[in-house]
């Protein structure tokens, strides 16, 4: 059975060292996968908040995966962990959980604060 050890021949894992690049896959020809940092996110202007109806489109669905991308999911079990471009109560917790970790006022709404915080680590 494949795994990290083998496709990095590690015969001792206590003696990988600081710095030392590993492959993550076990194809050497598969071209590795960008990161989220090298991934560009335009995220909406504008203030975001729950309404009913609830306010659906593209605006919202990039937010949503802006925050996915810092770990942040609008709902981790369900399909694409909740992006699904709704901004409803499980989008504004999320953005609440956002704001609450990032010292910012934490009311579940999106708005240029909480866009301005999100550009910082999406940098």
């Amino acid at each position: 059975m494949a795994n990290l050890q083998s496709w990095n021949n590690i015969k001792d894992p206590n003696k990988i060292t600081v710095g030392q690049k590993l492959k993550l896959t076990g194809s050497s020809t598969s071209s590795p996968k960008p990161s989220s940092k090298q991934t560009s996110y335009t995220l909406p202007s504008g203030v975001i908040r729950v309404t009913s109806p609830m306010r659906k489109g593209d605006d919202v669905e990039r937010i949503q995966k802006a925050l996915a991308a810092l770990y942040f999911y609008p709902d981790k079990g369900a399909k694409n962990n909740g992006i699904d471009g709704v901004y409803g109560p499980k989008t504004a917790n999320t953005v609440k959980r956002f704001q609450s970790v990032n010292g910012l006022s934490a009311d579940g709404i999106y708005g240029p604060k909480t866009k301005v915080k999100l550009e910082e680590f999406l940098k």
